[in-house]
Order: C-alpha cells, then sequence, then structure tokens
C-alpha cells in the first residue's frame, strides 16, 4: 500500500474520543495538554513526509533540548572583521564554514 492510500486510509478512521481528564482538553483542531506528556523508551513521533511538523509555532515561544532550559530563538549574528584577500584562504574558509552553520540553524528554527 503506497503512503498516499494509507494517509488517506488514516484520515478516514474514526479516532475513540479523549477519555474524560481534568488535564487534557479537546478543542476542534487539537487536545491540550496541562501536564507533562511522557513517551517511553524506544518509541518515536513520526512526522509527515510532505509538511512535516513545527515544534514551537512562534519565535517567542520556548523550547529546551536534553535537560537545558528552555529559551527562545536566539539570533546568531556573521563574523566581521579579518581577512578577505586572496592570502587569507583559512579565515575566508571559516567564514563560509560559519555562514554555513548560522544557515543551518536559521533553516531549523534554532536561530533567529
Amino acid at each position: 500500500m503506497d503512503e498516499e492510500t494509507l494517509n488517506e486510509e488514516v484520515k478516514n478512521q474514526v479516532i475513540p474520543a479523549v477519555p474524560p481528564a481534568s488535564h487534557i482538553r479537546q478543542q476542534p483542531d487539537k487536545l491540550v495538554f496541562q501536564k507533562s506528556i511522557q513517551i517511553l523508551d524506544g518509541l518515536n513521533i513520526q512526522a509527515g513526509n510532505t509538511n512535516g511538523m513545527t515544534i514551537g509555532t512562534e519565535t517567542t515561544q520556548k523550547v529546551g533540548f536534553h535537560g537545558k532550559a528552555s529559551v527562545q530563538a536566539a539570533a546568531v549574528t556573521a563574523p566581521s572583521g579579518g581577512g578577505s584577500g586572496a592570502t587569507d584562504a583559512v579565515d575566508i574558509s571559516a567564514r563560509t564554514a560559519i555562514n554555513q552553520i548560522i544557515t543551518i540553524l536559521k533553516n531549523k528554527g534554532l536561530s533567529g
């Protein structure tokens, strides 16, 4: 069965209502949790292949990883100064690598 057919079957399934619990609110387009969510060891969060998913939908929302405090998306400034001539190949190469890292962080939403 191809992914598109599988997605259509999943869309057409009737998902039972969330059991009544004071810490879970069901809204038309989402579930709102008022407690931490724990995912058991060895399990994964799967995202769609077409549109993917977003964690933190605004730059002002805070996200933390690996036990670090939650923070807003930080801005990273490209390096300035240093060499720019043909004899400064190491400096130019380092700047290129730094700028590529900054672009990757921005594209992942980890930098403003």
